[in-house]
């Protein structure tokens, strides 16, 4: 039974070791030191999307044709945010940390829905709905302290009793605001009552148009702010905003849910970043030099670094333990060169190109062997090539010689972990190097792995990049 139960496990790790080996070519091994890699830049990307930028996905058609609202990936906008433009906030709340700019007339904007929730949502919905909102974007219409009218049979705003002249690009479109609103509310509610009075109207008159007041200015799904003229509905509140979707027929906007406080701004959206052929600037700034750089240069830059820089040209380890006397010291990041050897096959362990020949005293990177080829679960490590294919290896008073030549390095495996594999007297077998680090460093090499295959070999150490002052080439020793 026992005998069984190990054959599954077997089995089952043989499937599985290929899929985890192609997962670990791109998260890098699965140790401590690399998870915690990849929680700083976790860390760094949160942190960014917190304070700095963060693409938002277009929820729906109410910006249409300025932005396309849809699900599928390849058609539907998605927008980068700045999230500074206004000043940043403490996360998942509404507080400020501190105010940096106001939203201009135009802007586009990214903030959470103001009404949000349900009469007959739960506690634990409404806590939900605060902590992760319902996120919208629309155009910044009405500022603070205005006085706002839709004219519904002309179609345009009227701000503080004039009307308002939209952008060229606005009225290419050509953008036309609805209010939707009953004839017989076209005065204020107090002015329409007077007038029932004065005309002989009962009080029975006066109770039912009331009520159809309330009725119609309680529906979430009519259209009220900027279209009534009570002052409630009129006049923006300091610190608040009357925000509109450009496609005005079909759009659930503050005409609906009322002013938008400044604190629910999440920020100014400043382009179309997606899909490609979209592209679009919705502020000024990523039609310059500088914008398209930092929209899709730098982004670019650090994609093809994480997807094929690091998998399959060049790499940087971090020298552990002791380091390599004369060579390394401890903290040193080395430049490793993963095309020296030949280009590797993605997902494998096999190469497409020879590359060039490994050459004695060079320092090279490699990966700790297994029964089955790369062992991606533990740490790439470091050594020098001290035995090629073919070289006779000895031991000489306890000390690895090389075709009669010592090495320095003690054959004892003192202070090393595993046991040792090499014989005292062997030759190399081709295909496989004799790798080798000093007798200090607590890291193993070939008298704990044995022999290295020529698979296993990263690359060579071309320089160490940092620390800034110990900068410097690595050659062939």
């Amino acid at each position: 039974m026992a005998a069984k139960r190990t054959g599954d496990e077997s089995a089952a790790a043989g499937v599985l070791r290929p899929i985890a080996s192609a997962i670990q070519v791109i998260t890098g091994p699965w140790t401590r030191e690399n998870g915690m890699s990849w929680i700083k830049l976790i860390f760094f990307v949160l942190t960014v999307w917190w304070l700095l930028i963060q693409p938002f996905r277009i929820p729906s058609q109410s910006m249409f044709p300025t932005l396309n609202g849809d699900p599928r990936f390849f058609v539907g906008d998605r927008v980068f945010v700045n999230k500074l433009a206004f000043g940043p906030r403490v996360p998942f709340t509404t507080t400020r940390l501190w105010k940096w700019g106001e939203p201009r007339r135009f802007d586009v904007v990214v903030f959470r829905a103001v009404a949000d929730d349900s009469p007959n949502d739960t506690t634990f919905q409404r806590a939900m709905n605060f902590f992760l909102p319902k996120v919208l974007i629309k155009r910044v219409i009405g500022l603070p302290g205005e006085h706002v009218h839709i004219d519904n049979d002309s179609g345009r705003i009227h701000i503080n009793g004039q009307p308002l002249d939209l952008p060229e690009e606005m009225k290419a479109i050509p953008v036309r605001y609805t209010s939707r609103v009953p004839d017989y509310l076209t005065l204020p509610i107090e002015e329409i009552v007077r007038q029932v009075r004065e005309q002989g109207g009962s009080e029975k008159d006066v109770t039912d148009l009331r009520q159809a007041y309330e009725n119609f200015t309680s529906n979430p799904q009519t259209t009220k702010y900027a279209c009534l003229p009570d002052e409630k509905y009129s006049v923006v509140p300091q610190g608040h905003y009357l925000v509109l979707g450009d496609n005005s027929e079909n759009s659930a906007d503050s005409r609906c849910w009322g002013w938008v406080p400044e604190d629910y701004l999440f920020g100014r959206a400043f382009c179309v970043w997606w899909p490609i052929k979209h592209r679009k600037d919705l502020s000024g700034f990523t039609d310059t030099t500088w914008g398209l750089i930092l929209l899709f240069g730098i982004p670019g830059i650090l994609l093809a670094y994480e997807f094929v820089i690091r998998p399959f040209c060049a790499v940087s380890l971090r020298v552990r333990g002791a380091g390599m006397a004369g060579v390394l010291l401890r903290g040193d990041r080395v430049l490793i060169n993963r095309l020296a050897f030949g280009l590797r096959r993605p997902f494998s362990d096999k190469r497409i190109t020879a590359g060039r020949h490994v050459n004695r005293g060079e320092l090279v990177a490699y990966f700790v062997p297994s029964g089955d080829g790369i062992d991606y679960s533990g740490e790439a490590l470091l050594g020098k090539v001290a035995g090629l294919p073919g070289d006779s290896m000895t031991v000489e008073n306890g000390v690895i010689a090389v075709n009669g030549q010592s090495t320095g390095v003690r054959f004892d495996n003192q202070d090393k972990s595993g046991p040792i594999r090499l014989k005292k007297t062997a030759t190399v077998p081709q295909g496989r190097y004799l790798l080798l680090s000093s007798s200090e460093n607590a890291a193993p090499d070939s008298r704990a792995l044995g022999f290295i295959a020529h698979d296993l070999l990263i690359g060579p150490a071309t320089r160490v990049w940092w620390p800034p002052f110990r900068w410097r080439s690595l050659t062939s020793r």
